[in-house]
């Protein structure tokens, strides 16, 4: 009988405690937009707090970049690290090229808890097309 009631208290628990994780994988998880080139214009010239996050390697970025700009390269030694460093709270734009690299670093963004993160879809390609201007 003892036996019994342990089980029903058992399967109880369980059943109570199945619920209570349902919605905690999305808290904390970054809220990610995907801009297109004019959009990011628009953002970059309305968001003072804003943080351009540049995943293009040191010699594309020494080509052309966003004005204050951050250079973090996605295939360089310790990309999480380095993006670990930067406020979290703070709105982001992310791009490389094309999108390709920055569509990859999302996943990054995540993980360190990023919260606020703009993607700039077509990259800095999409950026100059919709007439960004480009610092050197």
């Amino acid at each position: 009988m003892n036996l019994n009631r342990t089980i029903k208290i058992t399967l109880l628990a369980f059943f109570l405690g199945a619920g209570t994780n349902v919605g905690l994988g999305d808290e904390g998880k970054a809220k990610v937009q995907h801009l297109t080139g004019k959009e990011s214009v628009n953002l970059v010239n309305s968001e003072a707090k804003l943080i351009v996050v540049d995943v293009r390697t040191p010699e594309e970025f020494d080509e052309g970049h966003i004005k204050g700009a951050q250079n973090i390269d996605f295939n360089g030694i310790d990309f999480p690290g380095k993006l670990a460093k930067i406020d979290r709270e703070a709105p982001i734009l992310v791009h490389c090229r094309s999108g390709r690299r920055s569509q990859a670093s999302l996943k990054t963004f995540e993980s360190l808890g990023f919260k606020n993160v703009n993607h700039l879809d077509g990259g800095i390609q999409a950026w100059a097309e919709a007439g960004g201007a480009l610092e050197r």
